[in-house]
């Protein structure tokens, strides 16, 4: 894929977006589809900051329930119905659980009567949709099922459980990069590795943005009628009104290389009290999720009050004993020590301003989509306080809207770029000798469409169909395919966020050494770049396996 910057600096686009997060991503698809020009730019890769820190569950709103939110379940399951039709190859369902205790808020009676009127609320979740995607309503178990699936749990008070499903994503990062791709292909003009410095005023109006590109050092100016700063955390950096900058809270999730409950994701209380304020119906603790993924469990979220620069985040080793130590408490039977844990994930969230400095930490719970001239006269500007992970569709939906309010028009996608359209693998005698278990996987990550290509890579050059991993199988057709193809441009591009090579687990230096080798010969690297590319995708698992970092 050419990497041409003369087109930021020669265009003016009508819509310029900062930040390529999942909100970044599904505003730059959505303005696309509806005709404007549209530019992305990221100062690092798509979806590695505050977006890579997800639980990948992409649900439906059933928790809001609990506030009497009806707009947030909407909003949740209108998003959780674009990302299966964008992306239905990223996308499962699984039954998530939760115990019920007593004859209160927590009884049987009171979860099936929740469930059972949010499947009234969803009754359309199914519509145009995948089949293969569909959702079932939810339903009670007995305390005898629920002790088989979660041993070692509390039982005095329990009196069975809640089912209900949801989708998760199997893979976050390239549910982020299929919005980035197929805004490309649209027309977009999309750039990772672009930091915006400043935004440019003139007139009192937002003109675009100065911005330097980290590969190359070169800076420029990028033109646009509206930008967009869906920029995260740092969005602080560019908004100037009070009403528009928030505190932040550190989030961090961990993945164990255990699976710990068969198929079920399991919601467990915390073992100490917890009050959100906002909730009609209080629960008293919060609640611990293990999503099983790929035979590993991810478990999260702890949440404390940030206070340093987004860029200065960091995971520390008490970070993730503070998340095993609760387990081990909520329920002494896993037994998790630091050394069953793979990975991590850690972001910064917005955070509900505290009252008083003893109160709970609580993320914040809705995105906000700030309007400039509202808030301060100054035209041109639209500023995202993003949130939740889930509803970005819906958040993308409006912010474009507002974008159709400021220019004067009334656009609408294309219905046929929301509904599913199934996707043919080519038949082809060539591919009958690549493994059927590699077509298999490739269509699951990549799907249909984007499989098919690097199987004719394959075809037509095979000795790009030697493997560079054979756990999970990853050949090195698919490393030049996220180079040329998929904005890949340094070595964590491809372990963590292209191949799902390192995403869930440390790859072995080995195959990290292999592909930084096909680094090195797409883009004419020194040996001193690339022992750099190595030694920095290694320190990212440092914190797991100090010694890793020495292994090469």
């Amino acid at each position: 894929m050419r990497r041409n910057t003369d087109i930021l600096k020669n265009t003016v686009f009508d819509v310029l977006i900062i930040g390529g997060g999942i909100h970044g991503a599904t505003i730059a698809r959505e303005a696309t589809l509806r005709g404007y020009k549209t530019a992305l730019v990221e100062k690092g890769d798509f979806g590695s900051a505050t977006s890579a820190n997800s639980l990948k569950v992409i649900h439906g709103g059933l928790r809001y329930l609990q506030h009497a939110n009806f707009h947030r379940i909407r909003q949740s399951i209108q998003s959780r119905k674009i990302f299966q039709q964008v992306a239905p190859h990223l996308i499962d369902n699984i039954p998530f659980l939760v115990p019920t205790y007593g004859y209160g808020i927590k009884s049987k009676f009171v979860m099936n009567a929740a469930i059972k009127f949010y499947d009234v609320i969803s009754l359309d979740r199914n519509k145009n949709i995948p089949p293969e995607n569909y959702l079932p309503g939810g339903k009670t178990i007995s305390k005898n099922e629920i002790l088989k699936i979660i041993p070692g749990i509390k039982t005095e008070g329990l009196t069975g459980g809640a089912v209900w499903y949801e989708s998760i994503s199997n893979d976050s990062e390239r549910l982020i990069l299929e919005f980035i791709l197929q805004a490309a292909e649209y027309g977009a003009e999309i750039f990772n590795y672009i930091k915006v410095e400043k935004l440019l005023f003139e007139n009192n109006k937002i003109k675009g943005a100065l911005a330097i590109d980290l590969l190359t050092g070169n800076s420029f100016e990028i033109k646009a009628d509206i930008t967009v700063v869906a920029a995260g955390p740092w969005l602080n950096n560019f908004v100037h009104s009070p009403s528009a900058k928030f505190p932040l809270t550190k989030a961090v999730n961990i993945v164990v290389n255990k699976n710990l409950f068969g198929n079920y994701a399991v919601g467990l209380e915390s073992a100490g009290e917890y009050e959100d304020k906002d909730a009609i119906i209080k629960r008293g603790k919060r609640l611990y999720f293990f999503v099983p993924l790929h035979g590993k469990t991810m478990i999260g979220t702890t949440y404390k009050k940030y206070s340093g620069k987004p860029d200065n985040l960091k995971i520390t080793k008490h970070d993730i004993i503070e998340i095993l130590d609760e387990v081990n408490k909520i329920n002494p039977e896993i037994n998790l020590s630091f050394d069953d844990v793979c990975f991590y994930h850690t972001g910064l969230l917005p955070m509900e301003p505290l009252s008083n400095p003893d109160d709970d930490i609580q993320p914040g719970k809705h995105s906000v989509i700030f309007d400039s001239e509202n808030e301060n006269g100054t035209k041109g500007g639209i500023f995202i306080k993003s949130v939740k992970f889930t509803t970005a569709p819906s958040i993308a939906i409006e912010t474009v809207n507002l974008i159709d309010k400021k220019r004067g028009k009334r656009t609408s996608a294309p219905e046929q770029n929301y509904l599913h359209k199934p996707e043919i693998i080519e038949n082809t005698t060539k591919s009958a000798a690549i493994p059927g278990e590699y077509i298999s996987r490739i269509i699951k990550v990549y799907g249909k469409k984007r499989a098919n290509k690097i199987i004719n890579m394959i075809t037509g050059n095979p000795q790009w169909g030697e493997m560079i991993s054979e756990t999970p199988p990853v050949t090195e057709a698919e490393i030049i395919y996220n180079i040329k193809y998929e904005y890949a441009q340094k070595l964590k591009d491809i372990v963590l966020r292209r191949t799902g090579l390192g995403n869930l687990n440390i790859p072995s230096p080995v195959t990290i050494e292999k592909i930084a080798k096909i680094l090195q010969r797409e883009f004419d690297l020194t040996q001193n770049e690339t022992e750099h590319e190595i030694t920095g995708t290694l320190d990212y698992y440092s914190i797991l396996k100090s010694e890793i970092v020495n292994h090469i």
